[in-house]
């Protein structure tokens, strides 16, 4: 069937409207999948390298080989999600390659106790560090590939956060009673006793842990040194996690 002349002009400029129509939906969606990308990039990159400062900074605090592990090679999967998303992304095989090396070889301790903690700036970055390891043992990528193991590492954890706590509340209270503040050294170990009742977790490594502050507050009370004459110092005691 022929189109009659007149039609074809008023046809010709609705099929190239159509086509614009067409062509700008597509724009449209490349531009929002662009967006999605750079953003899950972003998202992965940050969690990655956040979390990789802050096994850095946890050196220093007992965490279990297993723990450890998973950790880095979670880290190690988000680069290599980012390289599969922007193959070109900067540094990242050595990134990936880095991180996967520590699956293996991570220098950090895995057991005893954790050290007094003296500079308040040093307990913030600690408990900073922990807060960000915490947040990816317990993201559903790990709890999908074993749910009871990724349980049990956020346990261990969160009884090492509470030690951190302990730990440099200890030494604050040390400190004051020595200087002969013992209303401060009542009131700092009061305050974190109160913490560990209040956020737990409830294991036997907190409940020990939090005896054993009891026994320094009811020192305290009685206007006894804190410590047991047979303690090194603020840190004596040796813990070892339940969970790890």
């Amino acid at each position: 069937m022929m189109i009659p002349a007149t039609w074809q002009t008023p046809l010709a400029v609705l099929g190239l409207a159509l086509l614009s129509l067409m062509a700008g939906i597509l724009v449209q969606r490349y531009q929002q999948y662009k967006a999605y990308q750079r953003a899950t990039i972003r998202a992965l990159f940050t969690r990655a390298a956040v979390t990789g400062e802050a096994m850095q900074r946890l050196s220093r605090v007992p965490l279990s080989a297993s723990l450890r592990s998973a950790v880095w090679a979670a880290i190690a999967e988000h680069y290599r999600k980012i390289r599969r998303l922007h193959r070109r992304y900067p540094d990242i095989d050595r990134l990936e390659q880095e991180a996967r090396a520590r699956v293996e070889s991570d220098g950090g301790m895995h057991d005893g106790r954790v050290p007094a903690i003296d500079d308040p700036s040093e307990f913030t970055e600690l408990m900073g560090a922990m807060e960000s390891v915490i947040r990816l043992l317990g993201s559903r990528e790990l709890a999908r590939r074993n749910r009871a193991q990724a349980a049990s590492w956020v346990l261990e954890a969160r009884e090492r956060r509470a030690e951190i706590s302990a730990r440099h509340f200890i030494v604050r209270a040390h400190r004051a009673q020595v200087q002969g503040d013992g209303t401060e050294a009542r009131n700092l170990l009061h305050s974190v006793l109160a913490q560990l009742h209040r956020e737990g977790p409830d294991t036997p490594f907190v409940r020990e842990l939090y005896g054993e502050i009891e026994g320094m507050y009811s020192r305290v009370l009685k206007g006894w040194p804190m410590l047991e004459e047979s303690g090194s110092g603020p840190d004596q005691r040796s813990n070892s996690s339940s969970a790890a």
